[in-house]
């Protein structure tokens, strides 16, 4: 099967965003698939089908691949936003989308540039996909052009530290997006479309999570506050971490903790090189 690589302008919001607090509402809405047609009318919403979550944590940084999968069930080309949440304190340094046999490697780009860019690829009838900022921890996917019947695999990676407090660490994958902050600057469009529903569970199978963790230094008490986990000591610093099974689970942040033994950090070499070569 013929295999076409393009490179596409995509916009990067500002890579370290202001940590803000989470909302005490327990109920927040997951992510969702928001269909256009091409001349801009709603057609409704299409349900993701999986999501994949790959972390790796080395020391004190996690890099966090991200992996969505969705299709057009319309019978008619459309634009599709997807939106979806992303680690506070994150840097998005790769996107790749596939639809059908065609890859499309986005490029960094400032966020005008890279809006101009979009829209004139939409406007040529070209496949075109547009990463974008709605709020401090909400962000969307745009994808125009896209064939009825065509599956869609957008993969994000993103590198965050994680938070320490008291000789424990905290790894967060914002499962949901929620009414958590709304700034004054937003703009009604963005509101509209993360306007939020309530839901305090979420189907299970539909997202799976893995963590190779590798500490550095001796590592106890791994757990997870809101959700079942499996969990193997691979060694005194390292471990393997997945999101357990299950039909249901609470619609809720993944929250990952564990302890470092004694209450200062310590010094610890790491060597870490993923497929960029870092």
């Amino acid at each position: 099967m013929r295999k076409l690589s393009l490179l596409l302008s995509i916009v990067i919001f500002a890579l370290y965003s202001t940590p803000v607090s989470s909302s005490s509402d327990p109920d927040f809405t997951q992510g969702r698939l928001d269909v256009f047609s091409k001349k801009g009318k709603s057609l409704g919403q299409s349900p993701l089908k999986h999501t994949r979550v790959k972390t790796e944590i080395s020391g004190f940084l996690a890099r966090v691949n991200v992996e969505q999968e969705f299709e057009n069930n319309f019978n008619q080309p459309i634009e599709a936003v997807y939106t979806f949440p992303l680690s506070q304190n994150s840097a998005v340094d790769q996107m790749t989308m596939k639809i059908g046999d065609r890859t499309i490697l986005g490029k960094i780009k400032q966020r005008d540039e890279a809006r101009k860019i979009y829209e004139n690829a939409k406007t040529e009838g070209k496949t075109a996909s547009l990463l974008d900022q709605e709020r401090a921890n909400v962000f969307t996917q745009s994808v125009a052009n896209i064939m009825p019947g065509e599956k869609i695999v957008i993969e994000i990676s993103y590198i965050e530290s994680l938070k320490y407090e008291n000789g424990s660490y905290e790894f967060v994958f914002p499962m949901v997006v929620g009414p958590r902050y709304s700034p004054k600057s937003v703009t009604k469009e963005a509101a509209v479309k993360v306007t939020p529903t309530v839901s305090k569970t979420r189907v299970g199978n539909d997202i799976s999570i893995e963590v190779d963790l590798e500490a550095g230094v001796p590592i106890e008490n791994i757990s997870s506050t809101l959700h079942e986990i499996n969990s193997e000591m691979i060694s005194g610093s390292s471990a393997k971490i997945s999101l357990k099974a299950a039909d249901t689970i609470p619609n809720r942040d993944f929250i990952l903790k564990y302890d470092v033994r004694g209450k200062q950090i310590e010094d610890a070499i790491l060597a870490h090189k993923d497929k960029r070569g870092g």
